[in-house]
């Protein structure tokens, strides 16, 4: 009797094993998913930060004024903190890729 009651409570617990694993792998799809649309949205991000440089970046020293010049430094450290800040999802999301066994998104 001891036998039969084991093996049906292994063949529970099999069962519930693959239903786990079924959902692990659902779950595993679903991010590599995100990490598909996060390149998406960190190349677009980077786009618009190359179009803002295009605008912003500075201009020949001789050509600027005092202001224009103070306004191009606090433009710059601005710039250059939100490129810090890209980096850092750049780089999480090379992490994330190679932690679910994706190629790195190329930018």
């Amino acid at each position: 009797m001891a036998l039969q009651e084991l093996e049906s409570k292994w063949r529970e617990f099999d069962a519930r094993l693959g239903a786990f694993n079924d959902k692990i792998e659902d779950q595993k799809k679903r991010l590599r998913e995100e990490i598909d649309k996060r390149a998406q949205s960190l190349a677009v991000e980077l786009e618009k930060m190359y179009d803002r440089w295009q605008e912003k970046k500075p201009k020949e020293r001789n050509q600027l004024s005092y202001e224009e010049a103070m306004e191009t430094s606090e433009v710059m450290k601005d710039m250059k903190q939100q490129w810090a800040e890209l980096e850092g999802k750049i780089e999480k999301l090379y992490v994330d890729a190679k932690h679910f066994g994706k190629a790195a998104p190329q930018f």
